[in-house]
């Protein structure tokens, strides 16, 4: 699996970066805009994590932020916890299971219609990829 994909990396990502290497592909923004990039792997503090951005941002009309959110959305499939310990057994060893659960919570969604911040999402400044779960790679790939 990892030759394939590094395969495909080779046939597809090489030629980009050998093409743009040094130089950025889309243009500068000089308006003093600052970009913030997320991934978020089954977060279910992605909304807090927005709120406090901009909560803290000394000029959060200017913060704009891209999301890629990798949830588990119950869409033909049931979604799971992660392993979880439910306990110890005789000896002291953890007992784990992995637990049928419902979908993951909309980080965005909950900081778009928290009205204090409502505001950056109607002016375009959150931006979100959905992706789900069982077709992403985790956090570090988006």
């Amino acid at each position: 699996v990892i030759e394939k994909y590094f395969a495909l990396v080779m046939k597809y990502l090489e030629p980009l970066e050998e093409a743009y290497r040094d130089r950025s592909i889309f243009p500068i923004r000089e308006d003093g805009s600052i970009f913030m990039s997320l991934g978020a792997y089954r977060d279910h503090l992605l909304g807090e994590t927005l709120r406090q951005a901009f909560k803290t941002a000394a000029y959060p009309d200017k913060l704009y932020v891209g999301a890629v959110v990798q949830n588990c959305f119950g869409i033909d499939v049931q979604c799971r916890t992660g392993v979880e310990v439910k306990g110890k057994d005789k000896n002291g060893h953890p007992i784990t299971e992995i637990s049928d659960r419902g979908p993951d919570v909309n980080g965005i969604e909950q900081f778009c219609t928290d009205p204090d911040y409502a505001k950056y999402c109607e002016r375009g400044q959150i931006r979100a990829l959905y992706v789900n779960e069982t077709e992403s790679n985790g956090p570090t790939t988006a």
